[in-house]
């Protein structure tokens, strides 16, 4: 049966809470009991005299009994939960008051989750992943102390402790696991697949087995915890992320922390057989935008948790309003109806979300973990954005409180075994908070007290101008960045990636737009950035802060209005903000990718994507995934596939003419792909959304062509050179040499450095054809009538006699 809680709320003089010692009459506090068990209330007297007449209200809808004359009465509560149970004293005007918690039995062992913090409960220590500085930490649990600081692999995410107190933790980029015993030494390193991106990590709850989630190659991995070899592999989802185990250890749940378009999943494995049982969606929620409210789907699910009694899993979300715009239903985005957070919760026993039991918390940005009372009568819940905690009453799913004091970025959450120590993991103040949560456990008091904050990482890894923009990238709570908590960047952005949704930015000038990871990029290194190059520095994103969050910007109004500061492509703001040139050098810091699992194990390019990287260089691709960066993006130009419709909107609030070419690097998980997100997979690319041929002929291609091509940019990575194209072929120096306008119509100005005594101008089709050349001595620019130049891309080349550069040029 579901807990069922009542929200309480203590009774005394003017509301404020049980009667004090010097009070005649003392209603004595109880301890939690199971459902079905008598409870025996008693009132203290201070008069010394008889006892006096007493009416109960047990606060089960029973009503108030009978006045009787006696200290002392007995109840049975057949049903869990929270009670308000009044003493009603003859002759007082004020009746006395005290909680009741009655729960149901919890399950022994309790369920398992992955976290980026554990409590080894035998040893008395907490673990905590420093992601970013390859490390863990380990603390004493209760002088609250840090004991060490231990390196680890790359990027660790999640760590889990086994039966004797070791802590093994996921190292993402390094595909391992390190395993520490419980004084701080490195036992032994566990070697996963290559790019595999381990993630969450978990133990069954008799420490037998070890699970592990492959985010890179969507897998579930189970490992025995004695022998430390990989017993099974399962497929289960793309970006799989979150664990958590029955208390039985018969069922594993996974979350997928990309979601469709239309729902969020969890899947349900069978822990023995390791096969995939089911899969539960989480609804979109169709719920009307209020200021309190809206639709969504359920996305960026992290971590799940199984409440104590093993009825619910429930399921910390973003919720992401694609529902909304000016082009989709005429609504413009707003800041608290584009993303909100919610707490999903499924029935283990159907394997249904229950819709009606969702939470759509407030004022608040990205819920990403949930921590349980020991009773499952409160449930804490991290809210990464804004920096604080909320409790939850957990059957009714009313606010109880906030914990405020928490540190930058809470990511973990982890009680003691009696639950009166709440640690918290701040990833972005690089601090374990500790809160003492005994008042709360016992329904009491909702306002805990900081009793100790622990620094995590002896020295730091980051540069400090990096770490403080990554932290202004994460901090929605910042009245800078946003109104009333909503939106940070992490909100689409969280680890630098992208939440592969397409919003729908008409207001903006702009019009449908599929959300482009950061990584890899390195800022601004490719060009300018969105799908039409509308920004050209990292700093421009001051215009969507104020715009889209509705915050109050990092720059002052006198500065953000004077000149063209408020054009993105207008004078500069580098320079002109801390705050925004911290966060220009944190995105800038992300320029590599995440290596593709779909090469080979030693990370060479399959036999299928050598063929098809000929296909590629064949059909001229290279000619616009140009360089290093698989992109042109930094000759300006722009290019009309065939895929631009009236959702596709304008550029700018002008006329919309092409997009810039995203690079190729790591597409294998970003889908969907082109501007609207149209092409659900890279054939797609090809074939359906490449009709009328403007993105290039593969018609010609046969199907084992087209699969080669298929996995030859599904492999493209940091270790992928320059391709072949004609582009290729020159001294590729863009900067050297202008084309104005571009693209152009009717005629076209080419600018060079400077005037030469000998110079030629060639211009070729991206086939190789020379169909243009002028010998321009002593000159730096000619303008050129392109009146017999069909629509399409072409190649310039400006040669001085010892060094060539070249640009593109775009006739429409």
């Amino acid at each position: 049966m579901r807990l069922i809680l009542y929200l309480v709320v203590f009774l005394a003089s003017e509301w404020m809470g049980s009667l004090s010692e010097a009070d005649p009459y003392i209603l004595v506090q109880n301890k939690p009991v199971l459902v079905g068990g008598v409870v025996t209330f008693s009132v203290t007297s201070n008069t010394g005299t008889d006892a006096p007449y007493i009416a109960w209200d047990f606060g089960d809808g029973s009503g108030l009994g009978r006045y009787k004359k006696s200290l002392v009465a007995t109840y049975t509560f057949n049903e869990p939960g929270v009670y308000q149970v009044y003493a009603r004293i003859q002759g007082e005007e004020i009746p006395l008051s005290v909680t009741q918690t009655v729960y149901k039995p919890v399950n022994n062992p309790a369920p398992t989750r992955s976290s980026t913090i554990q409590i080894d409960n035998i040893n008395k220590k907490v673990w905590v992943v420093n992601a970013d500085n390859n490390s863990v930490s380990c603390i004493d649990a209760l002088k609250y102390t840090l004991l060490k600081e231990i390196p680890v692999g790359k990027h660790p995410r999640t760590v889990a402790i086994d039966n004797v107190g070791n802590a093994w933790v996921a190292n993402e980029d390094d595909a391992s696991i390190s395993i520490i015993n419980s004084n701080g030494n490195s036992l032994n390193t566990i070697k996963l697949p290559y790019a595999s991106r381990p993630y969450g990590i978990c133990f069954d709850p008799l420490k037998n087995y070890c699970f592990v989630t492959l985010q890179g190659s969507g897998k579930l991995l189970k490992i025995d915890a004695k022998d430390k070899k990989i017993l099974q592999s399962l497929n289960v989802s793309r970006s799989p992320r979150g664990i958590a185990v029955t208390s039985n250890g018969q069922k594993v749940f996974v979350s997928q922390f990309i979601s469709p378009e239309d729902k969020g999943l969890v899947r349900e494995v069978d822990a023995v057989t390791m096969s995939l049982k089911k899969e539960i969606e989480l609804a979109f929620d169709q719920t009307l935008d209020f200021e309190d409210r809206g639709r969504g789907v359920p996305n960026f699910i992290t971590s799940l948790s199984i409440t104590p009694d093993g009825s619910e899993i429930w399921v910390p979300a973003k919720k992401d309003n694609t529902a909304r715009g000016m082009f989709r239903d005429g609504l413009p985005l707003t800041f608290d109806n584009t993303v909100r957070t919610i707490v999903s919760r499924i029935n283990i026993a159907t394997g249904t979300e229950n819709e009606s039991l969702r939470t759509d918390i407030n004022d608040a940005d990205q819920a990403c973990a949930v921590e349980f009372s020991p009773y499952g009568n409160i449930a804490f819940v991290a809210l990464q954005g804004n920096n604080r905690i909320t409790m939850l009453e957990a059957a009714t799913n009313s606010r109880l409180g906030l914990l405020d004091s928490t540190g930058l970025a809470p990511q973990g959450l982890v009680l003691n075994a009696d639950g009166t120590r709440l640690f918290v993991h701040n990833f972005m103040s690089r601090t374990v908070k500790v809160f003492n949560t005994e008042d709360i456990i016992l329904s009491n008091n909702f306002n805990p007290v900081v009793i100790a904050t622990i620094v995590t990482i002896t020295k730091e890894n980051l540069n400090p101008q990096v770490l403080q923009g990554k932290q202004i990238f994460y901090n929605a709570k910042d009245e800078r960045m946003t109104f009333a908590g909503y939106i940070s960047c992490a909100s689409c952005h969280v680890d630098g990636g992208s939440d592969e949704r397409v919003w729908d930015f008409t207001e903006r000038g702009e019009g449908l737009r599929n959300t482009h990871s950061l990584n890899g990029k390195g800022g601004i290194s490719m060009g300018n950035i969105h799908w039409t190059s509308n920004f050209d520095e990292i700093q421009d994103f001051e215009n969507d802060i104020r715009n889209g969050f509705e915050g109050k910007g990092f720059l002052p109004d006198s500065i953000f209005n004077k000149g063209t500061v408020s054009d993105p492509l207008g004078d500069k703001k580098a320079g002109l903000s801390p705050e925004l040139d911290a966060l220009a050098a944190y995105v800038t810091s992300l320029d590599k990718i995440h290596p593709s699992p779909h090469r080979n194990q030693d990370g060479s390019l399959t036999q299928e994507a050598v063929a098809g990287k000929k296909v590629f260089a064949e059909l001229g691709c290279g000619n616009c995934h140009a360089g290093s960066t698989f992109t042109d993006r930094n000759s300006g130009a722009f290019h009309d596939v065939g895929t631009i419709l009236t959702s596709s909107g304008q550029r700018r609030n002008g006329n919309l003419t092409g997009f810039g070419t995203p690079t190729l690097k790591g597409v294998w998980e970003t889908a969907p792909y082109l501007h609207d997100g149209s092409a659900p997979t890279l054939r797609d690319v090809f074939i359906t959304r490449n009709l009328n041929k403007k993105h290039g002929d593969f018609t010609s291609l046969s199907e084992s062509q087209i699969d080669n091509l298929v996995a030859y940019v599904q492999q493209i990575d940091e270790s992928e050179g320059t391709p072949t194209g004609l582009i290729n072929q020159f001294s590729y120096k863009a900067q050297f040499l202008e084309v104005r306008p571009n693209p152009s119509t009717d005629f076209v100005v080419l600018r060079w450095k400077e005037a030469m005594p000998y110079g030629k101008i060639t211009i070729y089709q991206t086939t190789g054809l020379s169909l243009y050349t002028s010998i321009v001595n002593g000159l730096n620019e000619i303008t050129i009538d392109l009146s017999n130049f069909k629509a399409g891309m072409y190649l310039v080349d400006y040669f001085d006699g010892i060094s060539k550069s070249t640009a593109k040029m775009v006739v429409k």
